[in-house]
């Protein structure tokens, strides 16, 4: 179901590489939205190759191997994936059970794991998160400006002196909105470049809302007149200083960006 890495996620902790939007009635405050985030490599135990689909679901006569441990049963969905790049996409029915951050194995509907936390997502998909390989969150809150006009000059007159006017909290809340966005619809991993200024707080926000993001502050060192520029050692030096706090922070990366 993933490639990606160890990690599940729900709703206002949000994952990375897999979702499914689900109803709860247990909805609090501090949550984002409504997002179960599949997250992790399934344990090879469960699955083998079988009919082209990565899946094996388990019986009861294997239902002993989830006692113990407190666990996590995803019950009633439809697992969507391909593991084959010849073949369409095919759904089947099976619940997930979660264990320690991993997906740990599929299970026959309905079957009885003890000890386990149920969430229904019934008639819902369970499917990888989309990945979106260019977005720049310190602009979310200038959608829809100056639409007309052409790139350069949306840019020069509007894009550049709206980013020079950030501050960090305006740049933090920015990069909020448009991670919300980004998780709501399912997109659970971005490579994102920032602007000259506050790159901090776009990764303040991305761990936070604990998507995987490649995030990188933009490198400008050509004077303009919005005055979003700095010396070329300027620009190197903050982006490396950049780079040694968040590359390799929980599921953040540093990513050099032009």
């Amino acid at each position: 179901l993933d490639r990606w890495g160890p990690h599940f996620n729900i709703c206002g902790w949000l994952g990375r590489n897999g979702y499914t939007k689900a109803r709860r009635e247990d909805q609090r405050e501090d949550k984002l939205c409504r997002l179960i985030a599949i997250c992790a490599p399934v344990h090879p135990f469960s699955c083998p190759q079988r009919q082209g689909i990565l899946h094996h679901v388990c019986g009861a006569n294997e239902s002993a191997r989830y006692a113990g441990e407190m666990k996590t049963i995803l019950r009633g969905g439809t697992i969507i994936t391909q593991t084959d790049p010849t073949r369409p996409y095919r759904g089947f029915a099976a619940d997930v059970c979660i264990q320690n951050g991993c997906i740990d194995g599929l299970l026959e509907p309905g079957l009885a794991v003890p000890d386990s936390v149920d969430i229904q997502v019934s008639g819902l998909w369970l499917l990888p998160g989309f990945v979106q390989a260019h977005t720049h969150l310190v602009q979310a809150l200038f959608r829809g400006m100056a639409d007309d006009l052409a790139l350069m000059d949306w840019l020069r007159q509007r894009i550049w002196p709206l980013e020079a006017a950030h501050d960090e909290e305006s740049t933090y809340w920015s990069a909020r909105l448009g991670l919300t966005e980004l998780l709501l619809g399912g997109t659970t991993g971005i490579l994102d470049m920032a602007s000259v200024r506050h790159t901090d707080s776009v990764f303040r926000a991305a761990e936070e809302c604990g998507i995987r993001a490649h995030i990188g502050k933009a490198m400008m060192d050509r004077p303009n007149d919005a005055g979003l520029s700095e010396s070329t050692d300027q620009s190197l030096t903050s982006a490396i200083e950049l780079r040694d706090h968040w590359h390799g922070k929980g599921r953040l990366r540093y990513a050099f960006a032009p």
